[in-house]
């Protein structure tokens, strides 16, 4: 076999310097909202008059989808309408007017496009080196959650974290990190927040932490506390409900009904 001569000191640097660049985020998919129609939409009248709609099977909406630009575009009754699975915002205009006009063109009445928003921009990135979940998560100073016994990902809610100027555009936005350096980010509404905090993000805190393969935190290492709040709040409704009725708290307990996992995008429909 050939000799393999060990690196230089230059080819050492280059790939130091290759893994330092902060990894641009490529959306995955944009969800839009806006309202159609004043007035209430009958879906089966609906589906039964234009052929590319049907009924969803999990929530109350027609469904329509498109394969170029590829978008899934629900509509409620209500008349207020939710366009996802655009991989651009252009693809997301495309496929809203390919859809308002597919509406007009079948007689549907009332139809009058108004309160148009994006409202969750998904996006993702890869980092050139793998990171170390649990040392991120005992180390990042914000509400986090990791359990790789559950899921393979840590998540962070960062906007604690940003600069005043970033967290206005923050409210809700969650980033995701998985062990082979994969990360998303939701939340966020617009292309250059989501460029500007994920920078940020990686400047400050994944960057520093990288090749960190013991936990050096003195936090005690926690298990899903952003969810933990879910459980607190639904123990003082045991602790409530007992008090009340005189009934054995863990009778309660037993009829718990199993957390609302619907996209948020459709919540409120």
């Amino acid at each position: 076999m050939p000799y393999e001569y060990p690196p230089t000191d230059a080819a050492r640097s280059s790939e130091h310097a290759e893994t330092d660049v902060v990894p641009p985020m490529r959306m995955q998919n944009v969800v839009t909202k806006l309202d159609v129609s004043k007035d209430k939409i009958n879906l089966d009248d609906l589906v039964q008059s234009v052929p590319m709609f049907e009924m969803a099977n999990t929530f109350p909406a027609a469904i329509a989808r498109t394969s170029y630009p590829k978008a899934v575009f629900l509509v409620f009754s209500s008349g207020k309408v939710v366009c996802t699975g655009a991989l651009t915002l252009e693809d997301g205009e495309n496929a809203i007017y390919a859809h308002i006009d597919t509406l007009t063109r079948y007689g549907v009445p009332g139809i009058n496009v108004t309160n148009t928003a994006v409202c969750n921009i998904v996006t993702a990135a890869h980092c050139n080196f793998s990171l170390n979940l649990m040392d991120l998560h005992n180390n990042i100073p914000c509400r986090s959650s990791y359990d790789a016994d559950r899921f393979p990902g840590a998540s962070f809610k960062v906007r604690e974290l940003l600069p005043p100027e970033l967290k206005e555009c923050a409210e809700s936005v969650c980033i995701t990190l998985f062990l082979s350096g994969a990360c998303t980010m939701q939340g966020v509404k617009t292309e250059r927040d989501a460029a500007m905090i994920w920078e940020y993000f990686f400047t400050t805190h994944i960057l520093p932490r990288k090749g960190c393969t013991e936990n050096t935190s003195s936090r005690q290492p926690h298990v899903y506390p952003i969810h933990q709040e879910e459980e607190d709040i639904q123990n003082a409704i045991d602790s409530i409900l007992a008090d009340q009725t005189d009934t054995p708290r863990h009778m309660h307990k037993n009829k718990r009904r199993k957390p609302n996992r619907t996209n948020t995008a459709i919540e409120g429909y």
